[in-house]
Protein backbone atom coordinates (compact mmCIF):
# COMPACT_ATOMS: atom_id res chain seq x y z
CA UNK A 1 0.00 0.00 0.00
CA UNK A 2 1.07 3.51 -0.94
CA UNK A 3 -0.67 6.34 1.19
CA UNK A 4 -0.28 10.40 0.21
CA UNK A 5 -1.48 13.45 1.95
CA UNK A 6 -3.03 16.93 0.74
CA UNK A 7 -1.98 19.62 2.72
CA UNK A 8 -4.06 23.09 3.76
CA UNK A 9 -2.62 26.60 5.44
CA UNK A 10 -4.21 28.36 7.70
CA UNK A 11 -3.54 31.61 8.39
CA UNK A 12 -4.97 33.56 11.24
CA UNK A 13 -3.59 36.73 13.28
CA UNK A 14 -2.76 36.50 17.06
CA UNK A 15 -3.87 40.07 17.91
CA UNK A 16 -2.12 41.53 21.17
CA UNK A 17 -2.95 43.61 23.51
CA UNK A 18 -3.31 47.34 23.40
CA UNK A 19 -0.26 49.62 24.06
CA UNK A 20 -1.37 53.17 25.21
CA UNK A 21 1.65 56.16 25.33
CA UNK A 22 1.20 59.54 26.04
CA UNK A 23 3.57 61.78 24.50
CA UNK A 24 4.21 65.42 25.88
CA UNK A 25 4.48 68.15 23.11
CA UNK A 26 5.94 71.96 23.74
CA UNK A 27 6.29 74.57 21.50
CA UNK A 28 6.62 78.60 21.14
CA UNK A 29 4.26 80.02 18.57
CA UNK A 30 4.42 82.79 16.95
CA UNK A 31 1.30 84.87 15.47
CA UNK A 32 1.60 86.33 12.04
CA UNK A 33 2.55 89.57 11.65
CA UNK A 34 -0.60 90.47 9.81
CA UNK A 35 -2.83 89.08 12.37
CA UNK A 36 -3.56 91.57 15.56
CA UNK A 37 -2.07 91.84 19.28
CA UNK A 38 -2.70 89.28 21.54
CA UNK A 39 -4.52 90.15 24.81
CA UNK A 40 -5.50 86.84 26.28
CA UNK A 41 -6.03 83.25 24.81
CA UNK A 42 -9.48 82.10 25.10
CA UNK A 43 -9.28 78.57 24.21
CA UNK A 44 -7.59 76.25 21.61
CA UNK A 45 -7.08 72.50 20.45
CA UNK A 46 -4.78 70.69 18.18
CA UNK A 47 -5.56 67.99 15.03
CA UNK A 48 -2.76 64.70 14.84
CA UNK A 49 -1.64 64.00 10.61
CA UNK A 50 -1.91 60.44 10.66
CA UNK A 51 1.46 59.22 11.99
CA UNK A 52 4.57 57.31 9.60
CA UNK A 53 5.67 53.92 12.03
CA UNK A 54 8.97 52.06 11.70
CA UNK A 55 8.56 48.98 12.90
CA UNK A 56 12.36 47.03 13.75
CA UNK A 57 12.76 43.93 15.95
CA UNK A 58 11.67 45.01 19.23
CA UNK A 59 11.12 49.08 18.87
CA UNK A 60 8.70 50.59 17.02
CA UNK A 61 8.91 54.23 15.88
CA UNK A 62 5.93 56.80 15.68
CA UNK A 63 6.73 59.85 13.78
CA UNK A 64 3.94 62.13 13.28
CA UNK A 65 2.49 65.75 13.08
CA UNK A 66 0.19 68.31 14.76
CA UNK A 67 -1.82 70.92 14.17
CA UNK A 68 -2.14 73.82 16.68
CA UNK A 69 -5.53 76.14 16.40
CA UNK A 70 -6.01 78.93 18.39
CA UNK A 71 -8.92 81.08 19.34
CA UNK A 72 -7.74 84.92 21.65
CA UNK A 73 -8.99 87.75 22.21
CA UNK A 74 -6.73 91.10 20.21
CA UNK A 75 -6.24 93.89 21.78
CA UNK A 76 -8.68 97.00 21.38
CA UNK A 77 -6.84 99.16 19.79
CA UNK A 78 -5.07 96.37 17.37
CA UNK A 79 -8.46 94.90 16.59
CA UNK A 80 -10.52 98.24 15.65
CA UNK A 81 -7.62 99.02 13.46
CA UNK A 82 -7.42 95.99 11.25
CA UNK A 83 -11.02 95.67 11.18
CA UNK A 84 -13.14 99.06 11.46
CA UNK A 85 -12.20 102.46 9.96
CA UNK A 86 -12.13 105.25 12.40
CA UNK A 87 -15.76 107.08 11.06
CA UNK A 88 -17.29 103.38 11.14
CA UNK A 89 -16.42 102.43 14.33
CA UNK A 90 -17.38 105.82 16.03
CA UNK A 91 -20.79 105.28 14.18
CA UNK A 92 -20.99 101.87 15.34
CA UNK A 93 -20.03 103.02 19.12
CA UNK A 94 -22.95 105.43 18.92
CA UNK A 95 -25.37 102.63 18.06
CA UNK A 96 -24.39 100.58 20.97
CA UNK A 97 -22.13 98.41 18.70
CA UNK A 98 -19.42 96.44 19.84
CA UNK A 99 -17.55 94.84 17.18
CA UNK A 100 -16.11 90.77 18.34
CA UNK A 101 -12.48 90.58 19.28
CA UNK A 102 -12.57 87.14 18.66
CA UNK A 103 -9.58 85.72 16.33
CA UNK A 104 -8.77 82.22 15.46
CA UNK A 105 -5.19 81.48 14.10
CA UNK A 106 -4.05 77.92 13.15
CA UNK A 107 -0.34 76.64 12.30
CA UNK A 108 -0.12 74.39 9.25
CA UNK A 109 2.75 73.28 6.82
CA UNK A 110 5.70 75.36 7.96
CA UNK A 111 4.44 75.99 10.81
CA UNK A 112 3.80 72.10 11.89
CA UNK A 113 4.76 70.42 15.16
CA UNK A 114 6.35 67.28 14.55
CA UNK A 115 7.51 64.94 17.17
CA UNK A 116 8.75 61.11 17.33
CA UNK A 117 8.16 58.49 20.24
CA UNK A 118 9.86 55.65 20.36
CA UNK A 119 7.97 52.58 22.23
CA UNK A 120 10.17 49.22 23.13
CA UNK A 121 7.81 46.90 22.37
CA UNK A 122 9.10 43.34 23.68
CA UNK A 123 8.52 40.51 20.78
CA UNK A 124 7.32 42.68 17.87
CA UNK A 125 8.71 42.17 14.83
CA UNK A 126 9.00 43.61 11.56
CA UNK A 127 6.82 40.92 10.03
CA UNK A 128 4.34 41.75 12.86
CA UNK A 129 0.81 44.14 11.46
CA UNK A 130 1.26 47.55 13.42
CA UNK A 131 -1.81 50.11 13.80
CA UNK A 132 -1.35 53.48 15.93
CA UNK A 133 -4.37 55.56 17.07
CA UNK A 134 -3.35 59.32 17.48
CA UNK A 135 -6.23 61.27 20.38
CA UNK A 136 -5.05 64.72 21.46
CA UNK A 137 -6.21 64.66 25.27
CA UNK A 138 -5.62 68.01 26.84
CA UNK A 139 -4.12 71.20 25.51
CA UNK A 140 -2.72 74.87 27.04
CA UNK A 141 -1.80 77.62 25.50
CA UNK A 142 0.40 80.34 27.18
CA UNK A 143 0.69 84.40 26.55
CA UNK A 144 4.47 85.02 26.34
CA UNK A 145 4.04 88.80 24.49
CA UNK A 146 1.79 90.12 22.23
CA UNK A 147 2.75 87.84 19.51
CA UNK A 148 3.62 84.40 20.93
CA UNK A 149 2.29 81.69 23.21
CA UNK A 150 3.49 78.78 24.33
CA UNK A 151 2.06 75.33 23.07
CA UNK A 152 1.45 72.26 25.64
CA UNK A 153 -0.05 69.39 23.98
CA UNK A 154 -0.50 65.81 25.34
CA UNK A 155 -0.99 63.17 22.57
CA UNK A 156 -2.32 59.34 23.25
CA UNK A 157 -0.97 57.03 21.09
CA UNK A 158 -2.58 53.44 21.25
CA UNK A 159 -0.59 50.86 19.21
CA UNK A 160 -2.56 48.03 17.69
CA UNK A 161 0.11 44.96 16.92
CA UNK A 162 -1.37 41.12 15.52
CA UNK A 163 1.09 38.76 14.45
CA UNK A 164 0.27 37.15 11.54
CA UNK A 165 0.46 32.97 11.98
CA UNK A 166 0.02 30.21 10.01
CA UNK A 167 -0.25 26.43 10.17
CA UNK A 168 0.01 23.29 7.91
CA UNK A 169 -2.19 20.44 8.56
CA UNK A 170 -3.59 17.34 6.78
CA UNK A 171 -6.80 17.85 4.92
CA UNK A 172 -6.81 14.39 2.87
CA UNK A 173 -5.42 11.03 2.91
CA UNK A 174 -5.59 8.85 -0.09
CA UNK A 175 -3.95 5.82 -0.47
CA UNK A 176 -3.01 3.12 -3.22
CA UNK A 177 -5.96 0.85 -3.40
CA UNK A 178 -7.97 2.97 -2.76
CA UNK A 179 -10.17 2.97 1.11
CA UNK A 180 -7.31 1.43 2.77
CA UNK A 181 -7.57 4.11 5.32
CA UNK A 182 -10.73 5.66 7.95
CA UNK A 183 -10.35 9.21 8.64
CA UNK A 184 -12.12 11.03 11.23
CA UNK A 185 -12.44 14.58 10.44
CA UNK A 186 -13.61 18.21 12.25
CA UNK A 187 -14.33 21.65 10.19
CA UNK A 188 -13.71 25.13 11.42
CA UNK A 189 -14.45 28.82 11.01
CA UNK A 190 -11.64 31.37 11.53
CA UNK A 191 -10.60 34.72 10.00
CA UNK A 192 -7.75 34.51 8.10
CA UNK A 193 -5.99 38.29 8.46
CA UNK A 194 -5.34 39.72 4.77
CA UNK A 195 -3.62 42.53 5.88
CA UNK A 196 -4.53 46.36 5.70
CA UNK A 197 -5.04 47.98 2.74
CA UNK A 198 -4.61 52.01 2.80
CA UNK A 199 -5.70 54.59 0.25
CA UNK A 200 -5.36 58.69 0.18
CA UNK A 201 -8.21 60.43 -0.91
CA UNK A 202 -8.11 64.46 -1.95
CA UNK A 203 -11.17 66.12 -0.91
CA UNK A 204 -12.14 69.72 -2.23
CA UNK A 205 -14.84 71.41 -2.19
CA UNK A 206 -16.61 74.65 -2.54
CA UNK A 207 -18.78 75.38 0.90
CA UNK A 208 -21.55 78.48 -0.02
CA UNK A 209 -22.96 80.27 3.18
CA UNK A 210 -26.78 80.86 2.79
CA UNK A 211 -28.11 83.84 1.99
CA UNK A 212 -30.05 84.10 5.49
CA UNK A 213 -26.91 84.56 7.27
CA UNK A 214 -24.56 87.00 7.48
CA UNK A 215 -21.21 86.52 5.24
CA UNK A 216 -17.96 85.41 6.64
CA UNK A 217 -15.76 88.36 7.93
CA UNK A 218 -13.05 86.13 9.44
CA UNK A 219 -12.94 82.60 10.49
CA UNK A 220 -12.45 81.75 14.10
CA UNK A 221 -12.69 77.90 14.10
CA UNK A 222 -13.81 74.56 12.22
CA UNK A 223 -14.42 71.32 12.34
CA UNK A 224 -14.74 68.16 9.87
CA UNK A 225 -16.51 64.80 10.89
CA UNK A 226 -16.20 62.07 8.86
CA UNK A 227 -19.97 60.17 9.43
CA UNK A 228 -21.72 57.61 8.10
CA UNK A 229 -18.98 55.13 7.00
CA UNK A 230 -20.02 52.17 5.27
CA UNK A 231 -17.84 49.42 3.34
CA UNK A 232 -18.73 47.11 0.62
CA UNK A 233 -17.36 44.41 -1.51
CA UNK A 234 -17.48 44.99 -5.49
CA UNK A 235 -15.28 42.39 -7.54
CA UNK A 236 -12.04 42.28 -5.31
CA UNK A 237 -12.79 46.00 -4.35
CA UNK A 238 -13.65 47.51 -1.16
CA UNK A 239 -16.26 50.90 -1.71
CA UNK A 240 -15.35 52.91 1.13
CA UNK A 241 -18.35 55.47 1.71
CA UNK A 242 -19.16 58.36 4.04
CA UNK A 243 -19.96 62.14 4.32
CA UNK A 244 -17.50 64.82 5.66
CA UNK A 245 -19.55 67.07 8.23
CA UNK A 246 -18.08 70.35 8.39
CA UNK A 247 -19.22 73.48 10.80
CA UNK A 248 -17.25 76.52 10.52
CA UNK A 249 -17.40 79.24 13.75
CA UNK A 250 -16.99 82.55 12.12
CA UNK A 251 -17.31 86.68 12.64
CA UNK A 252 -20.17 87.95 10.49
CA UNK A 253 -20.12 90.63 8.08
CA UNK A 254 -22.36 93.85 7.14
CA UNK A 255 -22.90 94.74 3.35
CA UNK A 256 -19.85 97.41 4.31
CA UNK A 257 -17.50 94.30 5.39
CA UNK A 258 -17.65 95.61 8.78
CA UNK A 259 -17.78 92.59 11.57
CA UNK A 260 -20.74 91.73 13.21
CA UNK A 261 -21.57 89.21 15.74
CA UNK A 262 -20.29 85.39 15.38
CA UNK A 263 -21.76 83.01 13.72
CA UNK A 264 -21.84 79.13 12.78
CA UNK A 265 -22.69 77.62 9.75
CA UNK A 266 -22.78 73.19 9.49
CA UNK A 267 -22.57 71.25 6.17
CA UNK A 268 -24.53 68.18 7.71
CA UNK A 269 -26.68 64.86 6.97
CA UNK A 270 -29.78 66.48 8.59
CA UNK A 271 -29.93 69.35 6.13
CA UNK A 272 -28.50 67.23 3.07
CA UNK A 273 -25.27 69.34 2.91
CA UNK A 274 -22.78 67.37 3.50
CA UNK A 275 -19.34 66.73 1.65
CA UNK A 276 -19.85 63.08 0.08
CA UNK A 277 -16.87 60.49 -0.17
CA UNK A 278 -16.63 57.36 -1.70
CA UNK A 279 -13.11 55.59 -1.95
CA UNK A 280 -11.90 52.27 -3.89
CA UNK A 281 -9.60 49.83 -2.60
CA UNK A 282 -7.94 46.49 -4.14
CA UNK A 283 -8.56 43.69 -1.03
CA UNK A 284 -7.15 40.99 -3.15
CA UNK A 285 -9.40 38.69 -1.32
CA UNK A 286 -11.60 36.72 -3.21
CA UNK A 287 -14.10 34.53 -0.74
CA UNK A 288 -16.24 36.18 2.26
CA UNK A 289 -14.34 39.04 3.75
CA UNK A 290 -15.30 41.69 7.00
CA UNK A 291 -13.87 44.63 6.36
CA UNK A 292 -13.26 47.51 8.77
CA UNK A 293 -12.69 50.86 8.03
CA UNK A 294 -10.71 54.03 9.63
CA UNK A 295 -11.11 57.40 8.19
CA UNK A 296 -8.45 60.06 9.38
CA UNK A 297 -8.48 63.68 7.71
CA UNK A 298 -5.05 64.97 7.15
CA UNK A 299 -3.99 68.36 5.53
CA UNK A 300 -7.36 70.37 6.50
CA UNK A 301 -7.65 73.56 5.48
CA UNK A 302 -10.47 76.22 5.16
CA UNK A 303 -10.29 79.60 3.66
CA UNK A 304 -12.75 81.78 2.48
CA UNK A 305 -11.89 83.44 -0.95
CA UNK A 306 -15.40 85.96 -0.39
CA UNK A 307 -17.77 86.63 2.09
CA UNK A 308 -20.03 83.80 0.60
CA UNK A 309 -17.32 81.75 -0.34
CA UNK A 310 -15.32 78.91 1.18
CA UNK A 311 -12.74 76.56 0.36
CA UNK A 312 -12.28 73.38 2.35
CA UNK A 313 -9.51 71.14 1.14
CA UNK A 314 -8.60 68.20 2.92
CA UNK A 315 -6.94 64.46 2.20
CA UNK A 316 -8.89 61.27 3.73
CA UNK A 317 -6.88 58.31 4.83
CA UNK A 318 -8.72 54.93 4.61
CA UNK A 319 -7.37 52.63 6.20
CA UNK A 320 -9.55 49.54 5.99
CA UNK A 321 -8.42 46.40 7.65
CA UNK A 322 -9.41 42.76 6.05
CA UNK A 323 -10.44 40.03 7.53
CA UNK A 324 -11.32 36.75 5.38
CA UNK A 325 -13.89 34.43 6.90
CA UNK A 326 -13.26 30.55 5.54
CA UNK A 327 -14.09 27.64 6.45
CA UNK A 328 -11.20 24.86 6.72
CA UNK A 329 -11.60 21.30 7.25
CA UNK A 330 -8.54 18.86 8.56
CA UNK A 331 -8.01 15.19 9.22
CA UNK A 332 -7.88 14.48 13.36
CA UNK A 333 -7.38 10.83 13.35
CA UNK A 334 -6.13 8.01 10.52
CA UNK A 335 -7.54 5.08 11.04
CA UNK A 336 -5.27 1.74 9.08
CA UNK A 337 -6.77 -1.38 8.42
CA UNK A 338 -5.48 -4.34 10.57
CA UNK A 339 -2.41 -5.24 10.07
CA UNK A 340 -1.09 -1.83 8.66
CA UNK A 341 1.33 0.91 10.62
CA UNK A 342 0.79 4.88 10.04
CA UNK A 343 2.79 7.46 11.89
CA UNK A 344 0.86 10.73 12.22
CA UNK A 345 2.64 13.97 13.75
CA UNK A 346 0.00 15.98 15.77
CA UNK A 347 0.11 18.71 16.96
CA UNK A 348 -2.33 20.83 20.04
CA UNK A 349 -3.03 24.36 18.04
CA UNK A 350 -4.99 27.08 19.88
CA UNK A 351 -7.48 28.78 17.30
CA UNK A 352 -10.53 31.25 17.56
CA UNK A 353 -13.27 29.61 15.74
CA UNK A 354 -15.67 32.55 13.82
CA UNK A 355 -19.19 32.61 15.53
CA UNK A 356 -20.78 36.00 14.00
CA UNK A 357 -20.17 39.28 13.37
CA UNK A 358 -22.80 41.70 14.97
CA UNK A 359 -23.71 44.98 14.12
CA UNK A 360 -26.20 47.85 15.17
CA UNK A 361 -26.97 51.36 16.34
CA UNK A 362 -26.86 52.00 19.98
CA UNK A 363 -28.86 55.53 21.12
CA UNK A 364 -27.74 57.35 24.39
CA UNK A 365 -29.92 60.78 25.49
CA UNK A 366 -29.20 62.91 28.91
CA UNK A 367 -29.62 66.06 30.10
CA UNK A 368 -26.26 67.74 31.43
CA UNK A 369 -25.50 71.08 32.87
CA UNK A 370 -22.98 73.67 32.05
CA UNK A 371 -19.70 73.04 33.99
CA UNK A 372 -19.29 75.55 37.24
CA UNK A 373 -17.73 78.86 36.87
CA UNK A 374 -18.90 79.17 33.20
CA UNK A 375 -21.37 81.72 31.91
CA UNK A 376 -24.75 80.89 30.90
CA UNK A 377 -25.81 79.81 27.01
CA UNK A 378 -27.19 83.02 25.14
CA UNK A 379 -26.92 81.34 22.04
CA UNK A 380 -25.75 77.78 21.04
CA UNK A 381 -22.56 77.54 18.17
CA UNK A 382 -21.63 74.33 17.79
CA UNK A 383 -19.94 71.26 19.41
CA UNK A 384 -17.69 68.07 18.62
CA UNK A 385 -17.69 64.47 20.69
CA UNK A 386 -15.17 61.94 20.57
CA UNK A 387 -15.56 58.77 22.40
CA UNK A 388 -13.35 57.38 25.25
CA UNK A 389 -12.44 53.87 27.11
CA UNK A 390 -14.51 51.51 25.42
CA UNK A 391 -15.23 48.53 27.06
CA UNK A 392 -16.91 45.35 25.29
CA UNK A 393 -18.08 42.33 27.13
CA UNK A 394 -20.82 39.34 26.94
CA UNK A 395 -23.36 39.59 29.27
CA UNK A 396 -25.85 36.79 28.99
CA UNK A 397 -27.32 36.77 25.64
CA UNK A 398 -26.27 40.25 24.86
CA UNK A 399 -23.04 42.43 24.06
CA UNK A 400 -22.24 45.43 26.71
CA UNK A 401 -21.30 48.18 25.25
CA UNK A 402 -20.18 51.05 27.47
CA UNK A 403 -17.73 54.10 27.70
CA UNK A 404 -17.20 57.83 28.09
CA UNK A 405 -18.26 60.63 25.83
CA UNK A 406 -15.95 63.82 25.59
CA UNK A 407 -18.18 67.52 24.29
CA UNK A 408 -16.32 70.55 23.53
CA UNK A 409 -19.26 72.76 23.54
CA UNK A 410 -18.89 76.86 21.77
CA UNK A 411 -21.62 79.19 22.56
CA UNK A 412 -21.93 82.88 22.49
CA UNK A 413 -22.49 84.44 25.82
CA UNK A 414 -23.23 88.09 27.66
CA UNK A 415 -22.62 90.13 30.02
CA UNK A 416 -18.91 90.06 29.56
CA UNK A 417 -17.00 93.27 29.25
CA UNK A 418 -14.53 91.98 26.43
CA UNK A 419 -15.77 88.51 24.46
CA UNK A 420 -18.29 87.11 23.35
CA UNK A 421 -17.49 83.11 22.59
CA UNK A 422 -16.93 80.94 25.02
CA UNK A 423 -15.58 77.01 24.67
CA UNK A 424 -16.47 74.69 27.61
CA UNK A 425 -16.86 71.14 27.38
CA UNK A 426 -17.23 67.40 29.32
CA UNK A 427 -13.96 65.62 28.85
CA UNK A 428 -10.88 64.05 30.44
CA UNK A 429 -8.91 67.28 30.76
CA UNK A 430 -12.38 69.06 32.74
CA UNK A 431 -12.40 64.83 34.34
CA UNK A 432 -16.10 65.09 33.47
CA UNK A 433 -16.95 62.91 30.87
CA UNK A 434 -20.08 61.66 30.11
CA UNK A 435 -21.09 57.95 30.34
CA UNK A 436 -22.27 55.59 27.64
CA UNK A 437 -23.45 52.33 27.27
CA UNK A 438 -26.09 50.12 25.83
CA UNK A 439 -26.42 46.90 24.47
CA UNK A 440 -26.49 44.38 20.99
CA UNK A 441 -28.79 41.37 20.52
CA UNK A 442 -26.06 38.23 19.84
CA UNK A 443 -26.89 34.01 19.54
CA UNK A 444 -23.49 32.96 20.21
CA UNK A 445 -22.20 34.10 23.64
CA UNK A 446 -20.78 31.17 24.77
CA UNK A 447 -18.58 31.34 28.40
CA UNK A 448 -15.37 32.87 27.71
CA UNK A 449 -15.57 34.05 24.16
CA UNK A 450 -13.18 36.78 22.72
CA UNK A 451 -14.66 39.92 21.35
CA UNK A 452 -12.83 42.30 18.73
CA UNK A 453 -15.15 45.41 18.28
CA UNK A 454 -15.42 48.91 16.10
CA UNK A 455 -17.13 51.60 17.81
CA UNK A 456 -17.46 54.81 16.88
CA UNK A 457 -19.89 58.12 17.37
CA UNK A 458 -22.25 57.97 14.46
CA UNK A 459 -24.17 61.31 15.61
CA UNK A 460 -24.67 63.80 18.14
CA UNK A 461 -27.12 66.42 18.99
CA UNK A 462 -27.26 69.17 21.78
CA UNK A 463 -30.30 70.85 22.01
CA UNK A 464 -30.77 73.76 24.48
CA UNK A 465 -33.25 73.46 27.37
CA UNK A 466 -32.44 76.56 29.50
CA UNK A 467 -29.63 79.00 30.07
CA UNK A 468 -27.07 76.54 31.59
CA UNK A 469 -28.76 73.06 30.34
CA UNK A 470 -28.84 71.04 27.76
CA UNK A 471 -29.89 67.51 25.82
CA UNK A 472 -27.33 65.83 24.47
CA UNK A 473 -28.20 62.94 21.74
CA UNK A 474 -26.38 60.69 19.91
CA UNK A 475 -25.82 57.47 18.60
CA UNK A 476 -23.09 55.02 18.75
CA UNK A 477 -22.26 52.44 15.34
CA UNK A 478 -20.82 49.10 17.06
CA UNK A 479 -19.60 45.93 15.21
CA UNK A 480 -18.25 43.27 16.97
CA UNK A 481 -16.39 40.02 15.73
CA UNK A 482 -17.40 37.23 18.24
CA UNK A 483 -15.12 34.65 18.34
CA UNK A 484 -14.91 31.25 20.85
CA UNK A 485 -11.14 29.97 21.61
CA UNK A 486 -10.31 26.52 20.72
CA UNK A 487 -7.57 23.98 21.03
CA UNK A 488 -7.36 21.74 17.64
CA UNK A 489 -5.18 18.80 18.15
CA UNK A 490 -4.52 18.97 13.95
CA UNK A 491 -2.50 16.37 11.71
CA UNK A 492 0.46 18.40 10.20
CA UNK A 493 2.20 15.08 8.43
CA UNK A 494 0.97 11.19 7.73
CA UNK A 495 3.45 8.52 6.54
CA UNK A 496 3.00 4.81 6.27
CA UNK A 497 5.70 2.73 8.51
CA UNK A 498 7.15 -0.67 6.48
CA UNK A 499 8.63 -2.70 9.76
CA UNK A 500 12.43 -2.61 9.47
CA UNK A 501 13.23 -6.72 9.07
CA UNK A 502 13.56 -7.84 12.73
CA UNK A 503 16.51 -10.36 11.56
CA UNK A 504 18.76 -7.39 9.88
CA UNK A 505 18.65 -4.87 12.90
CA UNK A 506 20.53 -5.45 16.23
CA UNK A 507 19.18 -5.66 19.86
CA UNK A 508 20.40 -2.60 20.56
CA UNK A 509 20.20 0.41 18.08
CA UNK A 510 20.74 3.63 19.58
CA UNK A 511 21.17 7.29 17.40
CA UNK A 512 22.44 10.26 18.68
CA UNK A 513 20.26 13.34 17.61
CA UNK A 514 21.96 15.95 15.25
CA UNK A 515 21.20 19.61 15.07
CA UNK A 516 17.93 20.22 13.48
CA UNK A 517 16.75 16.63 13.81
CA UNK A 518 12.96 16.29 15.42
CA UNK A 519 11.26 12.87 16.64
CA UNK A 520 9.30 12.96 13.04
CA UNK A 521 12.37 12.83 11.23
CA UNK A 522 14.76 10.26 13.31
CA UNK A 523 11.26 8.02 12.96
CA UNK A 524 11.09 8.39 9.22
CA UNK A 525 14.69 7.41 8.81
CA UNK A 526 14.44 4.19 11.20
CA UNK A 527 10.72 3.49 9.86
CA UNK A 528 9.27 3.54 13.15
CA UNK A 529 6.37 5.62 15.01
CA UNK A 530 7.12 8.67 16.88
CA UNK A 531 4.76 6.80 19.65
CA UNK A 532 7.42 4.20 19.44
CA UNK A 533 10.17 6.53 19.95
CA UNK A 534 8.35 8.29 23.07
CA UNK A 535 7.50 5.23 25.01
CA UNK A 536 11.14 3.32 24.23
CA UNK A 537 13.24 6.77 25.58
CA UNK A 538 10.40 7.91 28.32
CA UNK A 539 10.14 11.34 26.57
CA UNK A 540 7.69 13.89 27.78
CA UNK A 541 6.55 14.71 24.34
CA UNK A 542 6.95 14.48 20.63
CA UNK A 543 9.03 17.93 21.22
CA UNK A 544 11.48 17.02 24.07
CA UNK A 545 14.40 16.18 22.05
CA UNK A 546 18.00 17.76 21.99
CA UNK A 547 20.91 17.81 20.11
CA UNK A 548 23.34 15.14 21.67
CA UNK A 549 20.59 13.30 23.09
CA UNK A 550 20.95 9.43 22.67
CA UNK A 551 17.78 7.76 21.07
CA UNK A 552 16.64 4.00 21.56
CA UNK A 553 15.44 2.72 18.14
CA UNK A 554 13.27 -0.51 19.42
CA UNK A 555 12.94 -3.34 16.64
CA UNK A 556 9.40 -3.59 17.03
CA UNK A 557 6.43 -1.12 16.92
CA UNK A 558 4.83 0.18 20.54
CA UNK A 559 1.06 0.55 20.18
CA UNK A 560 -0.24 3.74 21.37
CA UNK A 561 -0.90 4.08 25.02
Amino acid sequence: MSLACQYDRVRFANFLGDIVRQVAIEARLRIPEHYPKLARVKGGEFRAEPPVLTVNEGLLIVSGKVNPRMIYLAEQSAAESGTLKEENLRDSESDGYRAPLEYGVSWWEESELNFEERIEIPGLTPEMSVEVDLKPQTVLYEKENSYEVVFHGVLDLIVHTALPQSVELVSEVTTQPAGRVNLRKDRIAIEEFAGVKTASLPVRALLLIPNYKPGVQRLLDYFVRPVGITSELYNGKVAVKGLLEVAVIYVGADDEGRPTEIFVNDWNRETETAIPFEAFIDSGVAGKILAEPKITAKNLKIEHHSQRELHCQLDLECDVRLMEIVTKEFVMEVIPEAGEAIDTEVNLVNLEEFCEECQGLINFEQEVVLPAGTPDIERLLTYCGTLEDLVVEAADDKLSITGNLNIDLYYVTEGLDDQRLFQTGWNKQNSNCLPVSGYLESTELAPGVVLRSQVALDSLKLELLGSRTLKVQGKLKARVVVKSPRAVSVIQNCALVTPADLASRPSMLFYIVQPGDTLWKVARKYQTTMETLIQANQLSGPDRIETGQKLLIPKRLFTAK
